[in-house]
């Protein structure tokens, strides 16, 4: 729980590129909760509200506050996740036995209303990639888990040394189907046009992708250091482990910021771009969004591409323009890949 609120932080290097009445840059940790605490939630329930209902920038700031802007906690109270209105995201963790199980048991993910959240294809090949890169520092010990984690994030938050190598055995995680959305239509008819139409530029596009996941690891010295030998007797393999495993954590802290401020610093170049943009004619889209700080945003595939994102999800079209919303208030139209042929849109 805490790791994950470590994880969410927005980096400093790029605060200054968010709106003045953005969220704060920190999910708040609650730890472990239970049943007394449901009326601190609902009070930070009521303070999310009153933001939301704030009518002036000023207003926004004065509010500011921990309390009504998210937080991420543990707990072991089932009823909790009947109280759907005081959380967003709830992830339940399978129990301990199910690590002898015949097929793999991942954790749960689900919004309030009980729709289960996927990884994307995109976020499946970039884990695979990231689990290459630290493949050679072995893992800490687990430690027994709460079985479930409640999240109410308020706001949206943004997750290799080498290209990973197909035969690679840690690139060979089992039973993903139930926790990744399945190719879409659209992806299999574009791959399968790309394979027959030029091949070699879907290599180069597979090749850009490694690159880009490359480049989130490049430059962590303590990702690819090899172990030392001890100084001085006193000096245990323990001690060895537990600081290749602090190295991993640094490594890990240091992955998912860069991924987030390689999302917040695209979205801003595309705000910059369109505020300077005074030949733009889309004023029937852009007079629907009065109420925001300023014209409608269009993020392209290329884009998305740049974030990390994938181009075929919807899950992720709707998580840009979640960002887009809070962090830099603003509307935003994401544009889908499509292929066409001799002008007619085949998918």
């Amino acid at each position: 729980m805490y790791d994950l609120s470590v994880l969410s932080n927005i980096p400093l290097a790029v605060s200054d590129l968010l709106a003045t009445d953005a969220p704060p840059q920190r999910l708040r940790p609650l730890f472990s909760i239970g049943v007394h605490d449901i009326p601190l939630l609902e009070e930070d329930l009521r303070a999310s509200k009153e933001r939301l209902l704030a009518t002036t920038e000023d207003e926004a700031v004065e509010t500011r506050d921990e309390i009504g802007y998210g937080w991420i906690a543990c707990t072991t109270d089932s009823i909790l996740a009947m109280k759907n209105n005081l959380y967003d995201v709830l992830i339940t963790l399978p129990p301990l036995y199910t690590e002898d199980a015949s097929e793999k048991v991942w954790p749960k993910v689900q919004s309030s209303q009980g729709i289960e959240l996927k990884a994307t294809q995109r976020d499946l090949r970039r884990y695979k990639a990231l689990r290459w890169g630290l493949t050679h520092h072995a893992s800490p010990p687990s430690t027994p888990q709460p079985n479930a984690i409640l999240v109410d994030p308020g706001t949206p938050r943004a997750t290799s040394s080498h290209p990973p190598h197909r035969d690679d055995p840690m690139l060979d995680i089992p039973d993903t189907d139930n926790i990744v959305e399945p190719t879409s239509w659209s992806a299999l008819a574009y791959s399968g046009f790309m394979w027959w139409a030029s091949a070699g530029e879907q290599r180069l596009h597979s090749e850009e992708e490694s690159e880009a996941d490359d480049s989130l690891l490049s430059g962590l010295s303590l990702l690819h250091s090899t172990p030392r030998t001890p100084k001085t007797p006193n000096q245990s393999t323990l001690s060895l482990r537990v600081e290749g495993a602090a190295r991993q954590e640094m490594g890990i802290i240091a992955y998912f910021h860069r991924l987030t401020t390689q999302i917040l610093t695209t979205l801003s170049d595309i705000v910059d771009v369109t505020d300077s943009d005074d030949e733009r004619e889309d004023n029937d889209i852009s007079s629907e969004s009065e109420e925001h700080n300023g014209p409608c945003v269009y993020v392209s595939s290329t884009d998305m591409e740049h974030m990390g994102l994938d181009v075929w999800s919807a899950a992720d079209h709707h998580f840009i323009e979640e960002v887009a919303r809070e962090y830099f208030g603003r509307r935003a139209v994401v544009e889908g890949r499509t292929v066409d042929i001799c002008g007619v849109r085949i998918c």
